[in-house]
C-alpha cells in the first residue's frame, strides 16, 4: 500500500555533519576530503576534516545512484567526490550548513525503473531547475520499504563554480511546495497505470482523518514502542462507529461520483475505452473497501446504530438523478464477489469465519429470491 512520507532536513557543521561522509554514506562509496577547508573560528583559521576518509562500499540495498545538475553548473561535478568537496570548500563558517537532504518514501507499487524516472521528473522540476545541484539514491533491502535520498546543494552554481547563498530555498513556502508536488506526480503515475491508490501530502488533521500520526522508528527501540502504542490507539478508535461510519459515507459517495463519471464517458460519441477500464477498477476497489467495512460492522454488532449515522450524513434533498444512481450504487454494494470475500476471510478468527459464512449464505438466498421475483 503506497504511503507518503517526505522529510527535509540540513546537514550543518554545527552539528559535526560532513557533507562529504553523508554523500558516500548514501551511494556506498567511498571518498575523501581531498583539502583542508578553511573557516574562522573568532581569530583562529582552522583546519576542516582535511584527509578524512569515509568508506561505505560493504552498504547493502542501494539501487541506484545519479547525479543531476543545472545547465551552468561545471560538468567536472558529475564526479560525486569533486561536487561535495567543491560544496565543503566553498563553506567558511564552523557552523555553515553545506547541504539539504530530502528523504522520501517511493510507491511499492511502481517497479525500479519507474522509481528512477519519477525521481528525476520530480528532482528536475523542483531543485535543479531552481539551480540547485542533485545528488540522489534509491535504497530498498526487500522489506517493503523503498526510500530515496536526494543531497542538494545550497549555493548558486555557475560556470565558475558556486556562489551566493539563495534564502529562497529556506522558505517555509517551498517546502510546502515540494511536498505537495511529490503527491501529483505519485498520483499522476497511478491514474497513469490505472491504479486506485492515492497519497497526500496533507496532515491527517486537514484531511479530515481522525487517526493519530506515528512517528520516525529509525533503530529507536523506544520509539518502536511507542509506535506500537499508537497503533493500538487508532485500531481502537477505527472500531468506534462514527469512525465506521464516516468512513462507509466516504465510500459510498466517491462510489457514486465514480459511477456518474463512466456514465458520462459512456454516453460520448466516441467511448474512452482505457479510461472507462481504469474508473471501473477504482469503481470495484471502492466496492470492496464498502463492503469489507458493511461486514466487519454486522459482526461488531454496530450495524444499527452506523446506519443510522449514514442516514443522517445523506443529504436531505437530492436531486432525482442523483438519488436514483444513489440507490442503485446500494443494490451493487449488497454484493460482493466470491474472490473477495474469500479474501475477507483469511483475515478473520474461525469465529468471524463462521458468523460471515452464515451471513454470506443468507444474501444468496436473498438475491435469488429478488431474481425469482423478477422472473415472475
Amino acid at each position: 500500500m503506497a504511503i507518503y512520507h517526505l522529510h527535509v532536513k540540513t546537514i550543518s557543521r554545527s552539528s559535526g555533519r560532513s557533507v562529504i561522509a553523508a554523500a558516500a554514506y548514501r551511494t556506498g562509496e567511498k571518498h575523501t576530503a581531498l583539502e583542508a577547508a578553511a573557516y574562522r573560528s573568532g581569530d583562529e583559521l582552522s583546519a576542516y576534516r582535511k584527509g578524512i576518509k569515509h568508506d561505505y562500499r560493504r552498504k547493502k540495498g542501494i539501487l541506484h545512484k545519479e547525479i543531476i545538475l543545472p545547465e551552468l553548473a561545471p560538468y567536472e561535478y558529475k564526479d560525486r567526490s569533486v561536487l561535495w568537496n567543491t560544496v565543503e570548500l566553498s563553506e567558511k563558517r564552523k557552523d555553515a550548513r553545506t547541504a539539504r537532504e530530502v528523504e522520501m518514501a517511493l510507491p511499492v507499487e511502481f517497479d525500479l525503473q519507474e522509481q528512477i524516472e519519477l525521481l528525476r521528473e520530480y528532482i528536475k522540476r523542483n531543485f535543479v531547475d531552481k539551480g540547485m545541484c542533485a545528488d540522489f539514491a534509491i535504497h530498498n533491502k526487500g522489506d517493503g520499504n523503498p526510500h530515496s535520498h536526494i543531497l542538494l546543494t545550497t549555493r548558486e552554481v555557475t560556470s565558475e563554480g558556486f556562489g551566493n547563498k539563495n534564502r529562497d530555498w529556506d522558505k517555509v513556502e517551498r517546502l510546502v511546495e515540494w511536498r505537495e508536488d511529490w503527491a501529483r506526480v505519485c498520483n499522476d503515475k497511478f491514474r497513469e497505470k490505472g491504479l486506485a491508490e492515492r497519497i497526500d501530502h496533507r496532515t491527517l488533521e486537514a484531511q479530515g482523518i481522525d487517526r493519530e500520526p506515528t512517528i520516525h522508528e529509525g533503530r529507536n527501540p523506544e520509539r518502536a514502542r511507542i509506535n506500537e502504542e499508537i497503533k493500538r490507539r487508532n485500531r481502537e478508535r477505527a472500531k468506534s462507529p462514527e469512525a465506521i461510519a464516516r468512513h462507509m459515507h466516504g465510500l459510498k459517495e466517491k462510489y457514486i461520483a465514480l459511477d456518474k463519471e463512466i456514465s458520462a464517458l459512456e454516453e460520448q460519441p466516441i467511448e474512452d475505452h482505457n479510461r472507462i477500464a481504469q474508473l471501473s477498477a477504482k469503481k470495484k476497489a471502492v466496492l470492496f473497501e464498502y463492503q469489507r467495512q458493511k461486514l466487519f460492522a454486522d459482526i461488531n454488532g454496530d450495524k444499527d446504530k452506523i446506519q443510522a449515522l449514514l442516514k443522517q450524513m445523506e443529504p436531505q434533498r437530492e436531486p432525482i438523478r442523483e438519488r436514483l444512481a444513489r440507490i442503485q450504487s446500494e443494490r451493487f454494494l449488497d454484493l460482493v464477489t466470491e474472490r473477495n470475500f474469500r479474501a475477507i476471510l483469511e483475515e478473520l478468527t474461525p469465529e468471524q469465519q463462521r458468523q460471515l459464512t452464515a451471513q454470506r449464505e443468507r444474501e444468496k438466498v436473498r438475491e435469488h429470491t429478488r431474481g425469482f421475483d423478477r422472473g415472475r
